[in-house]
C-alpha cells in the first residue's frame, strides 16, 4: 500500500507499463475512517464501491474518483454490485446483509445472516443472492 496507511484504496494497472496508464497509480484515503475490507467495480466500471470496518461504504464515479455517496451501518465486510449496478450488498460483522437499490430513495433492506457476513455474491439475474462467514 502507498503510504502504509490501513484505511487507504489503493489503484494499480494490472496489464501494460503503468505509466502508460490513462490515470497515476494513486491512493484514496477521503471517505473512509475504518480499514477498507472490501471493493467491488460495478458492471459498467463506472462507481467503485468501498466498505470499512467503521460502517462506511463510498460510491465513487469512475475514473473521476469523485464521491457520489457515502452510506452508514455498521462493520462492514465486503461489497458487492449487481449486473445490471442497481443494487449494492454489502456484508459486515454484524451479521446482517444490507441491500441498497439505486436510485437511493428509500433505506436499506437488511437480512439475517447467523454469524458474520465475510463475502456476499448476486447471482446474474440479480434476484438470488449468497452470503458467507463464520
Amino acid at each position: 500500500m502507498i503510504g502504509g496507511a490501513a484505511w487507504a484504496l489503493a489503484l494499480f494497472v494490472t496489464t501494460g507499463r503503468a505509466q502508460d496508464a490513462p490515470w497515476p497509480a494513486r491512493e484514496l484515503r477521503d471517505g473512509h475512517v475504518g480499514q477498507v475490507e472490501g471493493v467491488a467495480f460495478s458492471r459498467d466500471g463506472s462507481l467503485l464501491a468501498s466498505a470499512d470496518n467503521s460502517g462506511i461504504v463510498v460510491v465513487r464515479s469512475f475514473p473521476i474518483m469523485a464521491i457520489v455517496v457515502r452510506l452508514r451501518g455498521r462493520n462492514f465486510t465486503e461489497v458487492a454490485w449487481s449486473a445490471d449496478g442497481a443494487t449494492l450488498v454489502v456484508g459486515g460483522f454484524d451479521s446482517l446483509v444490507y441491500v441498497w437499490r439505486w436510485p437511493l430513495d428509500q433505506p436499506p433492506r437488511t437480512l439475517y445472516y447467523p454469524g458474520p457476513v465475510e463475502t456476499v455474491a448476486l447471482a446474474p439475474d440479480g434476484v438470488l443472492l449468497a452470503a458467507g462467514g463464520g
